[in-house]
């Protein structure tokens, strides 16, 4: 596997981070790895306590952050799910 055929990418059902290589055509993966863990890792390690707006090429742009929270605390979604079970 050569680094320069390496892409990076999401699967759309499962939210998995993946890394492998594409066919010539770009349609479908030939090889590739769950590194689901690792990015998530990254992204802790670059962004935890900092606020970055980033741009893209498509001239988009995006503000990042990651803060840690007390997990004794439900986030918005698992307090919604504990309502549904009342």
């Amino acid at each position: 596997m050569k680094l320069d055929k390496l892409r990076l990418g999401k699967s759309a059902l499962t939210d998995k981070i993946f890394v492998g290589e594409l066919n010539k055509d770009k349609e479908y993966w030939t090889i590739k790895r769950d590194i689901t863990d690792d990015f998530i890792g990254a992204v802790i390690d670059r962004w935890a306590g900092f606020k970055e707006t980033i741009s893209t090429s498509d001239g988009k742009a995006y503000e990042i952050s990651v803060k840690q929270i007390d997990k004794a605390t439900p986030t918005i979604t698992q307090f919604n799910e504990m309502l549904k079970t009342l």
